[in-house]
């Protein structure tokens, strides 16, 4: 679950480390504004963050909560799939995992009763 945490972490050292806001899901870092501020840090690549000996809190920050929708959750799989001469953009989401041909099957499913039903669109989502 995407969660805003702002680190509340008492360094008692020489250097101390800044605190900043961080756009986290379970316990990867996706984007971080620098000490709770404007700046946004957005990162290419999910960062494992250790919470261990560091304190947390929930709030809100409106520059994180803006790329929470831009950034797809660890258990969501995304891929297209192709049916004729459209191309449908198919979004998995599960805990479990499933074979490939299971989950196709459910696509082309849908996508069968979309066209029955007329729907155009190119947008399919399946929670499993």
């Amino acid at each position: 679950m995407m969660q805003i945490l702002q680190e509340v972490t008492d360094w008692s050292c020489d250097y101390k480390p800044s605190n900043h806001t961080y756009l986290i899901d379970s316990n990867k870092v996706y984007a971080y504004a620098v000490d709770g501020g404007k700046q946004i840090v957005k990162l290419n690549q999910p960062l494992v963050i250790d919470k261990r000996y560091r304190k947390f809190i929930k709030t809100t920050h409106s520059g994180l909560a803006k790329l929470m929708s831009n950034v797809v959750p660890s258990n969501v799989r995304i891929f297209n799939v192709k049916s004729k001469n459209k191309v449908y953009t198919v979004e998995v989401t599960d805990n479990t995992t499933y074979r490939d041909w299971e989950i196709r099957f459910v696509i082309f499913y849908i996508v069968f009763i979309q066209r029955k039903l007329g729907d155009r669109s190119n947008k399919v989502s399946i929670w499993l």
